[in-house]
């Protein structure tokens, strides 16, 4: 299995879980009558895609280090 087919994987499982945690603490926000402010999760949103974005640079920049010193 490649490196490339691995970070997308890990991308996936990543979305994914944070998509499942999101609903969840969403529903239960509600059920106890305090709805969730959408200023915050945009934010949580763009902070999360952010972080995201350079863990993937960082595997990808140390993958093409690691492929050319051979």
């Amino acid at each position: 299995m490649s490196l490339r087919t691995v970070v997308r994987i890990a991308s996936i499982i990543v979305v994914v879980k944070a998509v499942l945690i999101g609903a969840v603490y969403w529903r239960r926000a509600e059920l106890i009558g305090r709805p969730v402010d959408a200023g915050s999760v945009a934010l949580t949103v763009v902070g999360a895609v952010v972080a995201l974005v350079v863990v993937l640079t960082a595997v990808a920049v140390a993958a093409r280090y690691l492929a050319n010193r051979r």
